[in-house]
């Protein structure tokens, strides 16, 4: 068990690392298109 606990981990150690960070010019422009409707936030 103790090896797969280690995959889980890291699996989800390198998933926080690779994550896109949005500024928050980014974050209100894909806030604005979602209320516009022009693009699926589920899309980001």
């Amino acid at each position: 068990m103790g090896k797969k606990r280690n995959a889980s981990s890291l699996i989800s150690e390198l998933k926080r690392k690779t994550r896109k960070a949005y500024n928050s010019e980014e974050k209100i422009r894909i806030v604005i298109e979602g209320i516009r409707g022009e693009f699926s936030i589920a899309e980001r």
